[in-house]
Parts: C-alpha cells; sequence; structure tokens
C-alpha cells in the first residue's frame, strides 16, 4: 500500500486479467443483468456503473495515473484496519503504529454527491440466449437509514427464501422460473431493492404482473403476523450464524466503522429487528415501491 513498485509489464498483464472478467460478466447474463438494473437506477451518477470499469477505461490506466491514485486514496488517513478471530489486540495495534504510523495523515476530505432520485422506467437489452433475465426495483435505503430493518424483514419475506412469497408463488405454484428472489444492497447514501426472475420469454409478462401485485400488496396490506415473526427469526438466525464466521464479523466491524463510526453488537441488531413491527413495515414499503420509482430491466430474446 505504501511502497508498490507497479510495474508496468505487470500493470498490462493485470489489464488483460480484469478486461476477460469483464467479458465473462457480459457473457453471464444473470451477473450482467444486475448491472444494467444499477445502472437504470443510479442513472449517470458514478455509483451506478460497473465496478469492473469498462473496456475504454481499464485499457486507459497507465502506471503513472495508478500512482497517482493511490497516493491520493490510499492513505493511512483514510483507512480502517479491522481484525476479528484469536490476535493480541496490542500487538495488531503495535503492528500497525510501526508500518504506518509515521505516515503524515491526509486531512482532505472526499467530496461526493447523493444520487437523485431518478423516476422508474423500463428497458429491454437484447442477447440471442434461451432464457429472458428479469430485475424488478427502485433506490432503497441507505446503510444508515433508521427504516433499514423494516426493509430487510420486507426483503425476507418477498423473496429471501424458499418460504417467500414470490418463490412459493412464482416457482412452487405455478412452475414458471426456477431463479426467483430479492435482495437489498445499502451503501453510504443510497441504496438499492431489486427482484430478480428468470423465465422463459412467453411468461415474462406473466412473472412481472406477479411482483408488481405482491409489491402493491406489501405497500398497501404489509404481511400477515406469521409471515412478519418469521421473517424476523430468519434474520436473527443469520445474524447469530454470521458472527460465528470471523470473516463476516471483521466485516460488518468495519462497515459499520466506515458508514456509522461506531460499532453495533449484535444485541443492538437483534433489539432493531424485534422492534420491526406491521406498521412501521407498511411505511417503509410506501415509500419505496411506489409504481412510479419502480424501474423493470429486462435481458434476453
Amino acid at each position: 500500500l505504501q511502497n508498490a513498485q507497479l510495474d508496468p509489464k505487470e500493470i498490462e498483464k493485470e489489464k488483460r486479467v480484469v478486461l476477460e472478467e469483464i467479458q465473462s460478466v457480459e457473457d453471464t447474463p444473470e451477473d450482467l443483468v444486475h448491472d444494467l438494473f444499477a445502472k437504470s437506477v443510479w442513472g449517470r451518477h458514478p455509483v451506478g456503473e460497473p465496478i469492473l470499469g469498462t473496456r475504454e477505461s481499464v485499457s486507459a490506466f497507465t502506471p503513472e495515473l495508478l500512482c497517482d491514485f493511490m497516493h491520493r486514496h490510499y492513505q493511512p488517513g483514510r483507512m480502517i484496519f479491522c481484525a476479528a478471530g484469536n490476535l493480541d489486540h496490542d500487538r495488531f495495534i503495535d503492528k500497525l503504529s510501526e508500518v504506518f504510523g509515521t505516515a503524515v495523515p491526509d486531512l482532505s476530505t472526499l467530496e461526493r454527491a447523493r444520487p437523485e432520485l431518478a423516476h422508474g422506467h423500463e428497458q429491454h437489452h437484447s442477447r440471442d440466449i434461451g432464457q429472458t433475465h428479469i430485475c424488478l426495483g427502485a433506490v432503497g435505503y441507505a446503510y444508515t437509514h433508521p427504516r433499514t430493518h423494516e426493509l430487510l424483514v420486507a426483503n425476507t419475506a418477498l423473496g429471501g427464501g424458499m418460504s417467500s412469497r414470490l418463490f412459493q408463488e412464482i416457482r412452487e405454484r405455478l412452475g414458471l422460473a426456477y431463479a426467483v428472489y430479492s435482495y437489498l444492497e445499502m451503501l453510504e447514501d443510497t441504496g438499492l431493492f431489486g427482484t430478480y426472475i428468470a423465465c422463459d420469454q412467453a411468461r415474462v409478462e406473466q412473472v412481472v404482473e406477479i411482483v408488481r401485485a405482491e409489491l402493491d400488496r406489501f405497500r398497501t396490506e404489509g404481511i400477515s403476523e406469521k409471515e412478519l415473526e418469521s421473517s424476523k427469526a430468519q434474520l436473527r438466525g443469520e445474524l447469530i450464524l454470521g458472527f460465528e464466521s470471523m470473516d463476516r464479523r471483521m466485516s460488518r466491524m468495519a462497515r459499520d466503522e466506515l458508514y456509522e463510526g461506531r460499532l453495533r453488537t449484535a444485541e443492538d441488531v437483534l433489539a432493531r429487528i424485534d422492534g420491526v413491527t406491521q406498521e412501521s413495515m407498511v411505511e417503509a414499503c410506501k415509500e419505496l415501491a411506489k409504481e412510479e420509482h419502480l424501474h423493470l430491466v429486462t435481458l434476453g430474446p
């Protein structure tokens, strides 16, 4: 991080690897459709761009450009060092101080504009493939939003597992698709709330209608008390199991520090999940799942 050689030959080699990775995503419709969906929701804002970049941007990388970027952004003053597991805290701190303690802190601030809420629209990307891949959703909550856990409960009930509404209706009852789920992506100042289904082209209209109807039910009726308790129990179980993984625990701690400047304990998060009610969940869905905010992206024949 502080003394990278950035050998020009190695950079050219790695550029070829990333270009192959970009090609791999473009050849994998179940991955590509999510990039297209994010671009639709976030528009021209940089957060909507694919994390891999484009062929043009990757091909334009030079050692000088990468060096400048690292010197400006990869500074100790901007870094968070996070560790979890069987380690000696004081020894960990001593080692970090030894390597990074003499670096001059970077006190400059990075300015970033929050993505604007784009009006929903529909778009189709033609590909000569067997299935049509569908993403339907909207802008979601940021990681620090007070109603984050309401949306987590709603997502679990909608498409977060085999007992969810979309899975039961689209796959189990009607047999319209094999892959069906909903998901959340929560960032510092914005988020993404989406559903994904892959099905035969002839079934797209029916599948999309089912998803729209379920989203409308979430906004107007909410879910049953049984669904609410089941979704909360599933989230509690996932959280507790997640804390058994040192990798996931470390990532959660780092994310909390980055986005909130504090660490949330398992007890804090469990209390937030337990505090979700029918009324608070419906209010969260009302705000996000409005028809005029929904984006529909399809990729296929």
